[in-house]
């Protein structure tokens, strides 16, 4: 029983750290309500995630040097390799990417096109408008909820646009 248990570690922990890789971007959920408890559990996971890719990896690799030789089967080991492989992908993501603050990054100035060009915003679609001395500009509020920020220029002057 114990054997058993430990063969299946492996494979809990791949799906574990590619899963806690993503737990910060659903918690942070762009297109729908956020909750205070959801971002605190975000910036928490993402300030971690580093460690804890890294530490499932160096775990993963003890684990596959000591089941290896006590494999069962050759479709055994190739899992174990699959599993290594998730553990890499995930550990180099942990340490070079931060989902959560991807979610924040800055919009400069968008290519603009006429409303009857818009082929990406459906007509139901809310959007958010700026307009000053007869220029405007419309900005899809999915678009903007995942940024969060959009620096803007009409005519001479700079503006900041957030939601």
């Amino acid at each position: 029983m114990k054997k058993r248990l430990l063969q299946l570690v492996p494979f809990l922990l791949a799906i574990f750290s590619v899963a806690g890789y993503y737990l910060s971007l659903t918690l942070l959920a762009p297109f729908r309500s956020q909750t205070q408890s959801h971002i605190e559990w975000a910036y928490f996971l993402g300030s971690w995630q580093g460690f804890l890719g890294v530490a499932f990896l160096t775990l993963g690799v003890m684990l596959v040097f000591y089941l290896w030789p006590r494999s069962p089967s050759v479709v055994y080991r190739i899992g174990l390799v699959v599993c290594l492989c998730f553990l890499v992908a995930s550990a180099i993501l942990s340490l070079n990417e931060n989902p959560t603050s991807r979610m924040f990054e800055r919009l400069n100035g968008g290519q603009y096109v006429e409303v009857s060009e818009a082929e990406h915003v459906a007509d139901e679609e809310m959007v958010m408008g700026l307009a000053v001395d007869g220029q405007a500009v419309a900005y899809p509020v999915k678009m903007v909820s995942y940024h969060h920020i959009i620096n803007e220029r009409l005519g001479d002057e700079p503006y900041v646009v957030t939601y």
